[in-house]
């Protein structure tokens, strides 16, 4: 039976198993569907397979196209679902960027099993059992996934900087740092380009007997630092509180930065005292996370912590050299 004959009952099934697939996806994206679990490989690895591979199936049934349009299909297809997400859904960069390096790989590598099995074959025997495979193979993934909680990893990024300018003179901003202008600090990734509030103040308060640093970004991102440690001159360290989902809202919505696989949790700064009368300033966050893509997750959290981390530094260097020139 020639390719063109397909075109009857299971390319309909195909459709609409693609459609079903996709919906997913964007109702993953959009947040109505905003409790994964653990699926963490069912959604960023086993739904983008199995729509490369039912969306190659549509495309060229017989196996006749090139490896480039075979990579060309899927990823095109993909890109069309992120780019609707972030246009209708409200998705934000962020998440896109995320998740795009995990679910365009896995989609040519359905495609390109899809392509192997259509061009061995030179009937249609087993095709539909094909199709029902792949349709079911996300949601047999989910079910093994949520029998299997990933374990707690304790994560850790520091940043430091070296300032010309004494620990006396670095030690207030630390404290408190008011008034942060859109141009001061430095430009980076995850807030010039992929839409992470910069920072905008930071105000030490005393709240029933308890030190706390009130911490800005934007215009309402909000979270508090509750002071553990404080020795002026020397060293302040915080437990993180988050009172609102701003910070949700304007990172990731899917995941919280204090629920069940995130947790931000503290943080600080220490000052070293450096020859001529300089200062090292290092700043550290710690967090702990449940994924089963730690290692690729953890180097997101370096590369997005570590933006935020440096742009911070960057301010108070260029404040405490001003004051220390003053």
């Amino acid at each position: 039976m020639t390719d063109r004959e397909r075109t009857g009952p299971d390319q309909r099934v195909t459709f609409l198993l693609v459609a079903m697939l996709a919906a997913g996806l964007l109702l993953i994206e959009s947040g109505e569907i905003a409790n994964l679990g653990y699926g963490y490989f069912a959604v960023l690895l086993a739904i983008p397979a199995a729509l490369g591979a039912l969306i190659l199936n549509l495309a060229d049934p017989g196996g006749h196209n090139s490896l480039k349009g075979c990579f060309l299909t899927p990823t095109l297809f993909l890109c069309a679902v992120a780019g609707i997400a972030y246009l209708l859904f409200d998705e934000g960069a962020l998440c896109i960027v995320m998740i795009l390096p995990l679910w365009i790989p896995a989609a040519l590598a359905g495609a390109l099993v899809t392509r192997h099995n259509a061009r061995r074959r030179k009937g249609r025997e087993g095709d539909r059992l094909l199709l029902a495979g792949w349709a079911a193979f996300p949601f047999v993934l989910f079910g093994i996934e949520a029998q299997s909680p990933p374990q707690w990893e304790y994560r850790e990024v520091v940043r430091e900087t070296s300032i010309d300018a004494d620990a006396a003179t670095v030690w207030p901003l630390l404290v408190s740092i008011p008034a942060v202008a859109p141009h001061e600090g430095k430009a980076n990734l995850t807030q010039d380009i992929l839409g992470v509030p910069r920072p905008s103040r930071a105000q030490l308060v005393n709240r029933d007997g308890r030190m706390v640093r009130l911490a800005q970004w934007g215009h309402d991102v909000r979270f508090e630092e509750i002071v553990e440690e404080y020795r002026p001159g020397h060293a302040i360290g915080w437990r993180f509180s988050f009172p609102d989902d701003s910070v949700q809202r304007h990172t990731d919505r899917h995941i919280s930065p204090d629920g069940p696989l995130l947790k931000v949790e503290s943080g600080g700064y220490e000052l070293l005292p450096l020859a001529h009368g300089k200062t090292r300033l290092r700043l550290t966050t710690r967090y702990r996370m449940r994924a089963r893509l730690g290692f690729y997750l953890a180097w997101w959290g370096e590369v997005l912590l570590g933006d935020v981390q440096e742009n911070v530094l960057t301010i108070i260097r260029d404040r405490a050299e001003r004051a220390g020139m003053s």
